[in-house]
């Protein structure tokens, strides 16, 4: 993109630093690309183009603002070195005249915030405080994102200060859809990205990782150190999370929302270590859990006396101890699901529905359709 005017034309040095530039020229051009034909020709015209070094300054680079230094500070009339002192910033490329002022400016943008190490604001560099609060006036979702992809530092501000999370589950196409349009399906983030999303943003508050069945004990244990604290989790759908995860769930002792429903490897152990910490937890659903038993309720019960929501559908194998344990311990208890709950007796249900405010899938509240068979039907 140019030429240095530091030394005489005819020096040496100059002709050492035009040499470098056809080197980084012809490395750019044939990048990927085993062409020999067009690499001579390449290098015929960059020959000719040699014997020009006396250009006149304005037709030396295709971008004038690259002829200036980088650095503000910098009172020397030295035109920049295309073949060195440049970096990449989020408006381009500054370009440096010598390892001086590359220096400064790299001590200049390690000390000091501003939005894009290119920023020309009048008023100077805008502090992180003051663009979180900018940020603060706009819904996280889904402006926060769009604004995190303009440059570095933003992203970062953004996963430093995000509160919100969702990761999108797998979707298959519909091999039996009708519409002519084309489905697409959606594959999971991978486990490894989750890992590291995680570990960058300490501020959150609400994951959800519905239907995401790549996501494994790593990724919790990831949770329990990245993000202390954490107000609701959900981990509907999510096959792969054993007990082992939730004894790392345990770190985040301010746990209010808990969805573990069709985690079909979770057992009474994991409630076990999980009900000793969370005592702040008021939702729990444990909907589609087979290997869940009275015990594991029982230590719900017992540890977590604050539960106001408590969702036990298709436990087959909690009997009416663990029913018994939920009424007498969480006394602000206002919601409870049994529906598909086969093992508790009708005694019982009935005692649960006087105490607590809404009791859904009670047998005798089901609607059963009606026969279109049967006799007197119209």
């Amino acid at each position: 993109e140019g030429y240095t005017n530091r030394e005489p034309p005819s020096s040496k040095e100059a002709q050492a630093c035009l040499r470098t530039c056809v080197a980084l020229q012809i490395e750019e051009e044939m990048q990927g690309r085993k062409d020999e034909v067009h690499m001579e020709k390449l290098r015929m015209q960059l020959e000719q183009v040699a014997k020009k070094v006396t250009l006149a300054i304005n037709e030396r680079y295709i971008r004038p603002t690259l002829r200036k230094c980088g650095n503000r500070e910098c009172l020397l009339p030295n035109e920049t070195r295309p073949d060195q002192y440049h970096r990449w910033l989020s408006g381009g490329t500054l370009r440096f005249c010598s390892s001086e002022c590359h220096s400064a400016f790299e001590h200049y943008a390690n000390t000091n915030n501003f939005l894009g190490y290119d920023s020309l604001c009048s008023g100077g560099p805008l502090s992180d405080n003051l663009v979180m609060r900018c940020l603060l006036f706009l819904p996280e979702r889904p402006f926060w994102f769009r604004i995190a992809r303009t440059c570095r530092r933003n992203w970062k501000l953004v996963s430093q200060h995000r509160s919100s999370v969702r990761f999108p589950g797998v979707i298959t196409p519909n091999p039996l859809a009708k519409s002519k349009m084309p489905q697409l399906g959606f594959k999971s983030v991978d486990p490894m990205v989750m890992m590291k999303l995680l570990e960058r943003s300490p501020s959150l508050l609400h994951l959800d990782f519905g239907d995401c069945t790549v996501v494994d004990d790593k990724v919790i244990w990831q949770i329990g150190k990245s993000c202390p604290n954490l107000l609701t989790l959900s981990l509907r759908g999510c096959p792969s999370i054993t007990d082992f995860a939730l004894e790392d769930l345990a770190a985040c002792v301010l746990l209010e929302r808990l969805d573990l429903s069709f985690c079909s490897h979770i057992s009474d152990e994991g409630l076990l270590g999980l009900s000793n910490a969370l005592s702040n937890l008021r939702l729990l659903s444990l909907a589609h859990c087979p290997d869940v038993t009275e015990a594991g309720i029982e230590a719900v019960a017992a540890g977590c006396r604050r539960l106001m929501y408590v969702d036990i559908s298709f436990c087959k194998r909690i009997s009416d101890r663990g029913l018994k344990a939920l009424i007498r311990n969480c006394s602000e208890l206002r919601y409870l699901n049994v529906r598909g709950a086969s093992n508790l007796s009708t005694a019982q249900l009935e005692r649960a529905q006087k105490q607590i405010p809404e009791v859904v899938g009670l047998s005798w509240q089901e609607i059963v359709p009606a026969d279109p068979t049967a006799k007197g039907f119209d």
